[in-house]
């Protein structure tokens, strides 16, 4: 059985538990890993991520009044309010639900209350967007309970307004298209100029995807990220100055980049990632996993020297993981400044490469405790 339908069956039957009844609606969708394109999104950029078998699911039933409750099982909390009453959520869980029944509620009235329960297996903190799969797998569900009509492209934009407008995260829509436009064996390419997605096959065969956590919570992350955007739109005035044609960075070439400026190498880096997205693309979709592991390696040497958002934590694990035979090759995956790396790895050699690496790693950082996950593509959101 695919995992989102164990996960949707545990739903099912807690839901069951918590109200008596079966749900009318169970949606999923999936967290996520980006194999190549980071901090992309926010740049006119391209970006190839991939919906993990990991997720969200959510059961909803109508209800006779107004009552709206609603439980979120990992949590072990519940909320309970009126429909059309004000309510404050508290907790974050709780301002993602909340946040996108008011976004909701701005173009379709809810005729009735309602009974929900959430529950996910994403690790958590692990960089793998469970907020993401828990927004786009609510938002599923409230389309088909209350019979919205809006299409998916509305649907994950209203998801990324949910994180801006009520968790004051300036995110971009890579994790939301991926939860809900990724395809099972299909690569997924976004393009973030244009709002164009493409696929293409692509079979990992002997391969598999590895991500490993550093142990270390991205405290920087947040700050950094700010930083990066404004440096970006530094970026984009000064190269207008040399050609008032230009209105995106994704017009910039590398003969633009006179010295090494702090802005010249976050372009560069903005540059050549997009080249890898597309070199990428070709190499998976023809299993050339060398390649591939060569791409992964530059995108993290460009994240470390010209986006500079690494960390000795992050680089420690590329550089641990360079030594095993298993490994085609690896990046930091993310934010930055900790969270996890992304590697591609040789099926057969999983459990060897993850015991030296954890080993190593352990040896050189005994405070930190490293967590590995390793994920296969499941595709995008669903409903039952």
């Amino acid at each position: 059985m695919n995992k989102y339908l164990e996960l949707n069956d545990v739903a099912a039957k807690r839901f069951r538990e918590v109200f008596g009844a079966n749900p009318e609606i169970i949606a999923w969708a999936p967290g996520r890993i980006n194999l190549i394109g980071e901090h992309t999104d926010y740049n006119d950029g391209l970006a190839m991520p991939v919906g993990i078998d990991c997720g969200v699911s959510v059961g909803i039933r109508h209800r006779s009044d107004r009552l709206i409750k609603i439980h979120s099982l990992n949590f072990d909390a519940a909320m309970t309010y009126n429909l059309g009453e004000d309510y404050t959520p508290e907790e974050s869980w709780s301002k993602y639900v909340y946040g996108a029944l008011r976004i909701l509620e701005e173009s379709h009235e809810l005729a009735s209350g309602f009974d929900a329960v959430f529950i996910g297996n994403v690790p958590s903190g692990a960089g793998l967007s469970s907020s993401a799969s828990l927004l786009v797998s609510w938002f599923n569900a409230l389309r088909a309970f209350s019979s919205a009509n809006f299409d998916d492209w509305a649907l994950v934009k209203m998801a990324q307004r949910v994180e801006h407008e009520y968790l004051g995260v300036h995110c971009g829509l890579l994790d939301q298209i991926a939860s809900q436009f990724s395809r099972p064996d299909r690569l997924l390419q976004i393009d973030f100029l244009t709002d164009e997605i493409s696929y293409a096959e692509a079979s990992m065969s002997d391969h598999c995807w590895v991500a490993i956590h550093t142990g270390k919570s991205r405290e920087l992350a947040a700050s950094a990220y700010k930083q990066r955007v404004e440096e970006c739109k530094l970026a984009l005035v000064n190269l207008k100055s040399q050609d008032a044609n230009i209105s995106s960075l994704r017009e910039a070439k590398l003969s633009m980049l006179q010295s090494n400026t702090v802005w010249e190498k976050r372009v560069r880096h903005l540059i050549t990632e997009n080249q890898r997205v597309s070199e990428m693309k070709e190499a998976l979709s023809n299993q050339d996993f060398a390649k591939a592991g060569e791409l992964l390696l530059e995108g993290h040497k460009s994240l470390r020297d010209d986006y500079e958002v690494s960390c000795e934590e992050l680089d420690t694990l590329v550089n641990l993981s360079e030594t095993s035979p298993h490994w085609r090759g690896g990046r930091m995956m993310g934010g930055g400044f900790g969270g996890c790396t992304i590697n591609l790895v040789h099926r057969d050699g999983i459990v060897e490469y993850i015991n030296q690496i954890s080993k190593a790693y352990q040896d050189q950082y005994p405070n930190l405790q490293a967590r590995y996950f390793s994920f296969e593509s499941l595709g995008g959101a669903r409903i039952e």
